[in-house]
């Protein structure tokens, strides 16, 4: 019984570990490959915004040049130009379009990996404050907790006695040192006061 309670101690002390590792792994190379997308899109939009830029300089031609021939150039550059503008916000809603369930995996991710860091922190404490309690240093305070409790208990014991004795004693000298209770003066007059009553009481006459 013992040894199955031991070895499923163990088995969740891995799959602990393993939980951690797993949820920090994830986390890592989902936010890479994000990192990555969000690049690749910053980097077309700085195209596109360049391509924007020469369409807008192209129209600005456009309106100078008078000659037919250099108009119909500039108008295929343009055309050109919206083509590639078009092409390019194609690539950045399809990079989009990747990045956004990448994002929320992100998110369950992170969230695993916030419950397994403090399911890890939660361990670790529980682990300490074991240590403190049934750990090899616990056990030889409370050993010696208890040396230190029977030995006073020992010495009370001893010390028990002698105060019993010293008790009697001190006992027996109060009831020797007690004076005799003296009468008061009340109660002496009231004594005298009775004797001579009876001495002055007449004796009856025999007829």
């Amino acid at each position: 019984m013992t040894k199955e309670l031991s070895s499923a101690e163990k088995a969740l002390i891995q799959a602990r570990k393993e939980f951690y590792s797993l949820a920090n792994k994830t986390t890592k190379t989902l936010d890479r490959e994000a990192q990555k997308l969000k690049k690749q899109i910053k980097r077309v939009n700085v195209k596109v915004d360049r391509v924007v830029d020469q369409i807008g300089t192209a129209y600005t031609r456009l309106e100078t040049t008078t000659a037919p021939k250099a108009k119909r150039k500039i108008k295929a550059q343009i055309r050109k130009y919206q083509k590639l503008e078009d092409k390019l916000k194609g690539e950045v809603y399809e990079l989009r379009e990747y990045l956004d369930p990448i994002s929320k995996e992100l998110k369950k991710s992170r969230l695993f990996k916030r419950k397994a860091s403090d399911i890890d922190r939660f361990f670790k404490g529980l682990d300490r404050q074991w240590k403190k309690l049934f750990g090899p240093k616990a056990k030889k305070k409370a050993r010696a907790k208890k040396k230190t409790v029977t030995r006073k208990r020992k010495a009370a014991a001893r010390k028990a006695p002698a105060k019993k004795a010293v008790a009697k004693k001190a006992r027996r000298k109060t009831t020797a040192k007690r004076p005799a209770r003296k009468k008061t003066a009340a109660r002496r007059k009231t004594t005298a006061k009775r004797k001579t009553a009876k001495k002055r009481a007449p004796r009856k006459k025999s007829r």
